[in-house]
């Protein structure tokens, strides 16, 4: 009898994030705008962001592994996607207080200021940086059995859940603050990637629920 528990659920949400963000990398190669934005009114996810949702879906799978005592490939897989995760995010971070271009942003694709409506084109969501941000260091804190790790993957999913909900509301409302479109701060959160967020973060608080405390 198949038993749909916490950590599958977190497991198939995992997937679903790592396929949509290969989606979307596949709209921009081919450019298919209605993969990229969903609508045409709509601000598209960037190139970077779709990039890094397939490592956070392969990271939160591999974090519910990691709870569910299914290490295996998972004890090298979530320190890594981490690595990564916090080293592309971190470049964002560093660039919004520094005023200076990462490079990151063009490196594969090149976005224009009328695709993105972003403070530079290409740039990230200050939302999804956060985000991300938080998935990255979740995923050090399970891979290194922190004290409290059931509370603090719960937290950290439920800060997530609320970045993204926040975002999924601007649009709802139509409000320029609530996607995160403020000038000098923060590109615009793109729909799909406000809706991965809370995926990604509701993910965290499932496998939160299953996590043993050391």
């Amino acid at each position: 009898m198949f038993i749909m528990t916490n950590i599958k659920i977190a497991k198939i949400m995992a997937i679903i994030v790592a396929l949509v963000g290969l989606l979307v990398v596949f709209g921009w190669v081919v450019d298919i705008q209605v993969i990229k934005s969903i609508s045409p009114q709509w601000i598209p996810m960037r190139f970077i962001t779709a990039v890094t949702f397939i490592f956070g879906g392969i990271s939160l799978y591999y974090i519910a592994e990691t709870i569910n005592r299914d290490e295996g490939i998972a004890s090298a897989a979530v320190p890594l996607m981490s690595i990564i995760i916090l080293a592309i995010m971190g470049v964002f971070l560093v660039a919004i207080f520094s005023g200076s271009k990462t490079g990151l942003d063009e490196f594969f694709i090149k976005e224009t200021q009328s695709e993105t409506n972003a403070f530079p084109p290409g740039f990230p969501s200050t939302g999804v940086i956060a985000s991300f941000i938080i998935l990255g260091i979740a995923g050090f804190a399970t891979a290194f059995g922190i004290k409290n790790i059931k509370k603090y993957l719960r937290i950290s999913g439920q800060i997530m859940t609320a970045i993204g909900g926040v975002g999924l509301i601007g649009y709802v409302v139509g409000s320029d603050v609530l996607t995160y479109n403020i000038p000098g701060f923060s590109a615009t959160i793109a729909f799909h990637a406000a809706v991965l967020i809370i995926l990604l973060g509701y993910g965290l608080i499932l496998v939160g629920k299953e996590a043993k405390e050391i």
